[in-house]
């Protein structure tokens, strides 16, 4: 059986990923956290344009730690929709990154 879980939760954790790598590169700070939005907080200060990939952090955001725990799980088009989104996002901090 497909673990569509695991496609999610490593989804969110690449946008995670991509956003502190951003931060990192323009030498900002960041508290240690897994919350997509509070990432995006801080690059908006930096990049105000990417205000425009909340929408997706907010529906990668519920796989860092909601589903970890009894109850929750992901179905084929949450897993599908989560990878599409992680691209995105991917796509556009890592043009970003490394202009």
């Amino acid at each position: 059986m497909p673990n569509y879980y695991a496609v999610c939760f490593h989804a969110q954790q690449c946008a995670e990923k991509h956003l502190k790598a951003f931060l990192q590169e323009h030498d900002a700070e960041f508290s240690k956290t897994h919350n997509l939005s509070m990432l995006l907080d801080k690059v908006v200060i930096i990049a105000p344009m990417l205000e425009c990939l909340r929408p997706s952090l907010q529906t990668l955001n519920i796989f860092a730690v909601d589903f970890r725990y009894p109850g929750e799980s992901a179905d084929k088009d949450m897993a599908k929709k989560a990878l599409k989104l992680c691209r995105s996002v991917r796509s556009t901090l890592t043009e970003l990154i490394f202009k």
